[in-house]
């Protein structure tokens, strides 16, 4: 199944996307939702858990071209995840 997107490397993915295809996305969106998720659900008042994880994802996607590949996209995707929690999570 070379073609199923669901199947490719996450730079494989990435790389699609920073070249025009949008919706390469999606598949980085399943894959790392509910690690998302569960980490949201963990900071953030219940009410706020889909908008925050929605905002993660939102953040990684318009950031994808600043993505240098030193480390792997969970690793990236978590220092997102953590910028947004110190913004919105009371100290």
């Amino acid at each position: 199944m070379q073609n199923d997107p669901t199947q490719s490397s996450d730079i494989e993915i990435i790389r699609r996307v920073l070249n025009g295809d949008a919706n390469a996305f999606e598949p980085l969106l399943i894959r790392y939702k509910d690690t998302v998720l569960k980490i949201v659900k963990k900071h953030v008042p219940y009410n706020d858990v889909e908008e925050t994880t929605q905002n993660v994802f939102l953040r990684a996607y318009q950031s994808l071209p600043s993505f240098k590949g030193e480390s792997g996209f969970r690793q990236w995707l978590s220092s997102i995840l953590r910028t947004i929690g110190n913004n919105i999570i009371p100290k």
